[in-house]
């Protein structure tokens, strides 16, 4: 087996151990001499690789003594900047949604690349994930968005998941061998919130909350109410919202099918894409009293077809503009604020209706892998995407919401 050791000048010399003569070993030697600038840590792992690449070249004769003998260093000793270039920046944009990767794309080149862009691929450690963590947990700059306010400690971990993305990238590839961001190497900021799968008690409406809410919707406009009605008693995202149509919409079993979503991108048309993955395909049980609503919002939106004529948009979608087109992506989220303010309500998300749904399912029993599944959380398979048949828990679901909708029926039938 080959040994080294460090000369006083930096360089190593390599030996390999070849055979006995006169009573004295025979050494081969050779001379690694490091990279200059690179860490202690990549100094180590690089002269153990040479060590082992010179010992092989010995033991199968290849090796002349004198002639230039190097290591490929491999793509491992590429730059962070180079890989995410002709890499890493490629690669999610083929597999990602267009804002996924937009987001992506916009921290690496305004934290990563320009902080660590130098470093190579084998010398990241988890140090420098955790120095992008304190550098995201305390400086304003590090915002993408511009608004110069902290990140919240679960944005802090959402931007060090493109880090790790980029590493898990580079291995996938074989550039590097190892995991340099082991699990338990880093410390995130501490999420002070209390949650039940994914629930904040402070970004969730609570069952009195809820019924003011409900009572204050009967005094809107059809449209902006079986929105907001939607986004609570479904608990979908905004672009699963602005992206039914009713096609998605099953009258006879009573479920809402989700399988696409809305999404735009700056300077572009707005669009439908699928779900990046199979969990995102689901079926929501509606409850009776929000079918009712349903079935009357289609009837009015029937007859300003039926006036609209020819000029209707015939893609079908349920919330729509007055022609028929699809709604802006961000009209719920407007329209929430407004709303609240309106009625003195406390200011909730539009996504915190979502987290309104999950929380109140919990509170009442609903056991956590059915929420998961219906919240689009947990992997299901195709046979269950397209199955007309909804499991007994998923029908309890419909109930709870149902009994949570008590109130909106009663001021609907005065």
């Amino acid at each position: 087996m080959a040994s080294y050791y460090q000369r006083k000048n930096g360089t190593y010399c390599v030996r390999v151990y070849v055979g006995m003569k006169d009573g004295k070993e025979i050494l081969v030697s050779k001379t690694y001499r490091p990279v200059p600038g690179m860490s202690a840590s990549r100094v180590r792992k690089d002269v153990q690789k040479f060590a082992k690449a010179f010992e092989a070249m010995v033991r199968a004769g290849d090796y002349i003594p004198g002639a230039k003998f190097e290591v490929d260093e491999g793509n491992g000793w590429m730059k962070i900047s180079e890989f995410a270039a002709k890499y890493y920046c490629p690669r999610i944009r083929e597999k990602c949604s267009p804002n996924t990767y937009r987001f992506y794309k916009s921290v690496v080149d305004q934290i990563i690349v320009p902080s660590f862009g130098d470093l190579r691929l084998v010398e990241v450690t988890s140090s420098d994930l955790q120095d992008f963590i304190d550098f995201l947990s305390e400086k304003p700059e590090a915002r993408t968005d511009g608004r110069g306010t902290l990140l919240a400690a679960p944005t802090v971990k959402r931007y060090a998941t493109v880090f790790r993305s980029m590493m898990a990238e580079a291995r996938r590839l074989r550039f590097i061998e190892d995991d340099p961001f082991p699990p338990g190497s880093v410390e995130y900021p501490q999420d002070k919130r209390l949650k039940h799968l994914g629930f904040d008690s402070d970004k969730a409406y609570g069952m009195e909350e809820l019924q003011a809410f409900l009572l204050a919707l009967k005094g809107e406009e059809p449209l902006n109410r079986i929105i907001l009605l939607t986004s609570v008693v479904l608990g979908l995202r905004r672009g699963e919202v602005v992206a039914l149509t009713w096609d998605d919409v099953n009258f006879q079993d009573h479920y809402v099918s989700v399988n696409k979503s809305a999404y735009k991108i700056k300077g572009d048309e707005q669009g439908i894409k699928s779900p990046k993955s199979m969990q995102g395909y689901r079926m929501i049980p509606m409850p009776e009293i929000y079918e009712k609503e349903l079935r009357s919002w289609k009837n009015l939106q029937d007859r300003m077809k039926e006036e609209a004529g020819p000029d209707w948009n015939r893609k079908g979608f349920v919330f729509a503009k007055p022609a028929g087109e699809m709604v802006s992506l961000y009209y719920p989220t407007r329209l929430c604020s407004k709303f609240e303010a309106r009625h003195n309500l406390r200011h909730l998300k539009l996504h915190g209706l979502r987290h309104t749904f999950d929380s109140l399912l919990y509170a009442n029993g609903l056991d956590l892998e059915t929420i998961r599944d219906l919240m689009g959380h947990k992997s299901i398979s195709t046979t269950e995407i397209y199955t007309h048949a909804l499991n007994e828990n998923k029908k309890k679901a419909a109930k709870i919401m149902n009994d949570c909708l008590k109130c909106f029926n009663e001021v609907s039938e005065e």
